[in-house]
């Protein structure tokens, strides 16, 4: 049985498998899950999808909001909480600043609130990306 494929690839394709003869046929589940259909991550990877140029840039708007309106920064194991002085501008950049995270860093969830007295950020991070929570919360600036 040809299956009119390039290449030298010995193992049959799910739908010649299923004419195979059953003696013949690959055996398991493993089989298919491994070899056809492949699992799918659960979550996103642990990575920034930045280019280095818009790297920098993000970098510089997140340390001019941080230096003009952070008050004070707490981390403590997956979570940082930010505190930024009220005000419209503030609010609004850092909502830009939080929906770009969510494009690029889509593995940390960040939450946005605002307070009688605060804008606070809230970020957690999934077990194993806590340095990343930590380069972002120390880009802000020392609180």
């Amino acid at each position: 049985m040809r299956s009119g494929r390039r290449g030298s690839n010995p193992r049959p394709s799910a739908w010649e498998a299923d004419a195979l003869p059953t003696e013949l046929r690959p055996r398991g589940a493993q089989f298919r899950a491994a070899n056809v259909v492949g699992p799918m991550p659960d979550s996103p990877p642990l990575a920034c999808s930045l280019s280095a140029s818009d790297l920098t840039r993000r970098l510089g708007d997140i340390r001019a909001v941080g230096d003009e309106a952070l008050t004070s920064s707490e981390c403590a194991g997956r979570e940082a909480v930010l505190r930024f002085r009220t005000g419209a501008a503030t609010l609004a950049t850092l909502t830009g600043i939080v929906a770009a995270e969510r494009e690029c860093c889509a593995f940390l969830a960040l939450d946005l609130a605002e307070q009688p007295d605060a804008v606070v950020l809230t970020i957690n991070a999934p077990q194993g990306a806590e340095p990343v929570m930590h380069e972002l919360v120390a880009a802000f600036g020392p609180g």
